[in-house]
């Protein structure tokens, strides 16, 4: 087995040790293994800790400036000298099994990308590990919120998969890019990731470019990883990304999207306002 690991930091100071000493038990079974990690010019201690793991299959490209996580990713993947791909956040911690149990699940005939199953910090279940394409069936319900009411329901629970069971291997739209596995002549067939997405949907896009191929996503429970996912870190910064990411991925789907999908958005943007002026208040 042979794997190149990418992991793309930016002011990660807080998470990448642990990231990176767990990726490092979990990559041990492979016979060759190299970790790409691209630093987007960080300004806290990021760097310094990363540095201290460089050896020879640890390798370190430093930017001069943020170019975004798509077009690092890209970066990194050109370099690899592995076939197999493997990207990961630095705010993940992965199970000893985790990327092993990805590679064999890889392996097998028809399969595209595959993804795990991500945890919150308590423990639960974090419903973004896979995901449906967002049709405006999906966002009505998500306006209205029945998608909270009808979890089990195969129509309310669609976008988030709700209704599946969390333990049991699935074939779905998109999974999350916290922690995601592919080859590399499936990566290039579809030229990478979209570049103009600087942050959020170029997970999802690049899934359903895969799957317009004829490959399968697949949702491998048996690999798990803690994904702390902290939105109190740049909290307006990262809202700004990902509506500016929507705004792309609306654009671009546009053929397969309803206006209806901006409404929903409209009613997260006031919802989200309101959560940033609670969470000013706070830091008050």
């Amino acid at each position: 087995m042979k794997l190149s690991l990418i992991i793309v930091t930016y002011n990660s100071c807080k998470y990448i040790k642990r990231c990176l000493d767990s990726a490092l038990e979990s990559i041990l079974p492979f016979d060759e293994y190299e970790i790409i990690i691209v630093d987007n010019h960080s300004t806290d201690k990021t760097f310094d800790i990363i540095n201290h793991f460089r050896n020879s299959r640890i390798k370190i490209i430093k930017e001069n400036s943020n170019t975004g996580y798509s077009k690092a990713v890209n970066k990194a993947v050109e370099r690899a000298i592995f076939s197999n791909i493997l990207i990961l956040n630095p705010d993940t911690i992965v199970m000893k099994n985790t990327i092993p149990e990805l590679f064999q699940l890889l392996s097998r005939n028809g399969i595209g990308v595959t993804g795990a199953k991500l945890l919150n910090s308590d423990g639960t279940f974090q419903v973004s590990s896979r995901r449906h394409f967002p049709t405006l069936s999906i966002l009505f319900t998500r306006v209205l919120r029945l998608n909270h009411i009808f979890k089990k329901n195969n129509f309310f629970g669609k976008y988030n998969y709700t209704y599946l069971n969390n333990d049991k291997e699935a074939l779905v739209d998109s999974v999350s890019g916290a922690c995601m596995m592919f080859s590399k002549d499936i990566f290039n067939a579809v030229n990478g990731f979209d570049e103009r997405f600087f942050l959020y949907f170029e997970d999802t896009d690049f899934c359903l470019k895969v799957k317009s191929l004829g490959f399968k996503i697949a949702y491998c429970p048996k690999a798990e990883a803690v994904h702390y996912n902290d939105y109190s870190d740049n909290y307006t910064l990262k809202s700004l990304h990902f509506y500016k990411s929507f705004e792309v991925f609306i654009f671009k789907y546009r053929h397969k999207i309803c206006l209806g999908v901006l409404v929903y958005y409209f009613a997260k943007l006031i919802n989200n306002i309101f959560q940033l002026k609670r969470f000013l208040v706070f830091k008050k």
